[in-house]
């Protein structure tokens, strides 16, 4: 498992948005799916890129998935859901999130996924978003792609910092 640390705050076209990395530490798998999220959210079709990096029939299905998935998001998003331009040379948080989303999809972390989901959608909307997660994991995963799932230090160092305190405080 990666661990990230946030970097900073960048802002483009007006809008800004949290860093939490370099493209070029992304895993290979991680960038092509992150290149087509962009592609997909610029307006451009991404099948192209997902049938020449999987082959024709998981391009195909997972093309489908994530412009439905991306639908998804710009109709009942929480928040307001923006992806920086396809040639930024930085990750922005809300793209590590749709990483993470198919990683933990990927690797059957049901919990992780679904609380995910439930920051992005509304509940109704969420159990309807994670069919085209699932459509674009099972894609991936038939390519035999399997994107490394990133949690966060933050989170595991005060889990650990409060593990410490408890068994300091029995010893």
């Amino acid at each position: 498992m990666k661990h990230l640390k946030l970097n900073k705050i960048s802002v483009e076209n007006g809008l800004s948005f949290r860093e939490v990395g370099e493209i070029a530490g992304l895993a290979p798998e991680e960038r092509l799916l992150l290149e087509a999220f962009r592609s997909a959210f610029a307006g451009e079709p991404p099948r192209a890129l997902l049938c020449l990096a999987l082959g024709e029939v998981a391009g195909d299905t997972a093309a489908h998935a994530l412009e439905g998935f991306l639908r998804s998001l710009r109709g009942s998003a929480r928040r307001a859901f923006w992806l920086p331009a396809p040639s930024t040379a930085r990750v922005a948080a809300q793209e590590r999130l749709l990483l993470d989303l198919v990683a933990a999809t990927q690797a059957g972390h049901a919990t992780l996924s679904a609380a995910l989901l439930s920051w992005l959608f509304p509940t109704a909307q969420a159990q309807a978003a994670a069919v085209p997660v699932r459509l674009l994991s099972s894609a991936l995963a038939a390519a035999d792609l399997y994107l490394p799932l990133c949690l966060p230090v933050r989170a595991q160092a005060q889990s650990f910092e409060k593990g410490a305190r408890a068994f300091a405080c029995v010893v």
